[in-house]
């Protein structure tokens, strides 16, 4: 009977790895696995704010509010909001840059009931302010869903 050795260099054709191979490729797909949805990890607060910041730069400024938390609604009428948000953004000109400064996560806000909260604060160049930032304030909705509460700009 001729044994068979795994690195045998002398032997051609397929080798036979046998349990060794199968816990080799199982490794590698636990650490694929394991490792891509760490790269691809979505953050859902993170995704609210940007998508709030997006209608803000495309000027959709009472979609924005539509978009916004209930508590939004609560502390600013739609036109009132939509008016200071316009003169605002119209102030300092067209979004050149953005980027995120600080996120963080919060159990209680001054001002507001205890509960989930999220604030995103950005580093943001416009047009006419080469230095300026965003901090928007986001909690959850019945459902679970981040909504921004806040948006100011500085």
């Amino acid at each position: 009977m001729k044994r068979k050795h795994l690195f045998n260099a002398t032997e051609s054709g397929p080798r036979d790895l046998g349990g060794f191979g199968a816990v080799i490729l199982c490794l590698v797909l636990l650490f694929v696995s394991l490792a891509g949805p760490v790269v691809a990890q979505e953050d859902p607060l993170r995704e609210a704010a940007e998508s709030f910041l997006e209608l803000l730069d495309a000027g959709s400024f009472q979609q924005a509010w539509w978009e916004g938390s209930e508590l939004l609604h609560l502390t600013s009428s739609l036109d009132d909001w939509v008016d200071e948000v316009r003169v605002r953004r119209n102030l300092l000109g067209k979004l050149k840059e953005r980027s995120v400064r600080t996120l963080v996560r919060r159990e209680s806000l001054s001002g507001l009931p205890d509960g989930t909260y999220g604030v995103l604060v950005t580093e943001s160049r416009f047009e006419k302010k080469r230095k300026g930032s965003e901090m928007l304030t986001l909690g959850r909705d019945l459902y679970g869903s981040w909504r921004v509460i806040s948006y100011r700009l500085h």
